[in-house]
């Protein structure tokens, strides 16, 4: 049996990834597949479960079972529902359910499932495989290494497999068959949390879904050369990202780096500006169809994976460009 971990949040791209490897491994084991769905009562969306099954029953067609996890919350007093740390919560929740009686359990490689996997592998003894990217004939799993410099092939050497996936485009063959849908309540006490702070996230294009990606890099110098980018990627439709660099350097929001640490991209069209090229930046991005890069430096590491490279100063080369857009909107 495969296992696949979504939460009601994961957007259509993470569950068209999610449902393509499954389908493709359920082809190589010919075993049948589940989907646990965590549905958080903040979220809102317990009475529209229904809808969410309808509009995405044909990327849904890979499972032959769905189970609704309805997380409910007795909040104590003082305390909010979204007080909560949801790894923490799904650790649990899986940790108390019979999962080891898959043999494969599958999640996306985002910012929960990145932390949950690994430690509900080891509580289970399993195997665990992270940043999957494919599978061959032989079952063994493909993950990027050194940077996407080179592909790494593992073979798990015991039940269960605990595995993330970075990115995976395989056809699923549709189906109009909704598969059978459950529903398990699970309530969850709120405990002791002191709230640091709270970010909320920028309006715009999502990152992980946006066709066009303007990002920044230590060469930006500051918080203001990301205006400046921040100004390109309103006039352009296009989501912010940012290099490890101008974030540990408290120029951005952790949200928006790219790269192997942080969210992996594969827009029609990346825009670096100001970056460099180091393997863990170009792991996040190298799956971008088309690459514009910005920098002084003729030898940036970043011109070896663009289209077109700009020798130049990138804050003359993006004022004019604003220029141009403005005049053509």
């Amino acid at each position: 049996m495969i296992l696949g971990l979504v939460t009601l949040e994961n957007n259509q791209k993470e569950l068209k990834t999610i449902s393509s490897f499954v389908q493709k491994l359920k082809e190589e084991i010919n075993k049948e597949a589940e989907l646990w769905v965590f549905n958080f009562e903040f979220f809102n969306n317990f009475e529209n479960f229904d809808n969410y099954i309808e509009q995405n029953k044909n990327l849904l067609s890979s499972f032959d079972k769905i189970i609704n996890f309805k997380v409910l919350f007795e909040a104590g007093e003082g305390a909010a529902a979204t007080d909560v740390y949801i790894p923490e919560i799904i650790e649990n929740i899986l940790l108390k359910e019979k999962i080891n009686e898959f043999e494969y359990i599958v999640s996306v490689g985002d910012i929960i499932f990145s932390e949950v996997i690994p430690f509900v592998g080891a509580r289970f003894n399993g195997s665990i495989v992270t940043q999957v990217e494919g599978i061959d004939e032989n079952l063994l799993f493909l993950t990027p290494s050194f940077g996407g410099k080179c592909i790494s092939y593992f073979k798990p050497a015991k039940k269960p497999v605990f595995i993330t996936i970075r990115s995976f485009d395989y056809e699923i063959k549709e189906g109009n068959k909704i598969p059978e849908v459950n529903s398990k309540e699970v309530e969850i006490k709120s405990y002791d949390i002191e709230l640091i702070d709270r970010v909320k996230q920028e309006e715009g294009v999502k990152l992980e879904e946006a066709r066009i990606v303007v990002s920044g890099g230590r060469g930006v110098g500051g918080k203001e050369g990301f205006e400046l980018i921040k100004k390109v990627a309103s006039l352009l439709g296009a989501s912010i990202g940012a290099s490890r660099a101008a974030v540990d350097a408290g120029w951005i929001d952790p949200q928006y780096q790219v790269g192997q640490t942080g969210k992996t991209v594969s827009p029609d069209l990346y825009i670096a500006v100001g970056i460099s090229g180091a393997s863990q930046h170009i792991a996040g991005m190298n799956k971008s169809k088309f690459v514009v890069s910005v920098n002084t430096d003729p030898d940036a590491p970043i011109f070896n994976y663009s289209n077109i490279g700009i020798i130049h100063d990138y804050k003359e080369f993006l004022t004019e460009f604003i220029k141009l857009l403005e005049v053509s909107n």
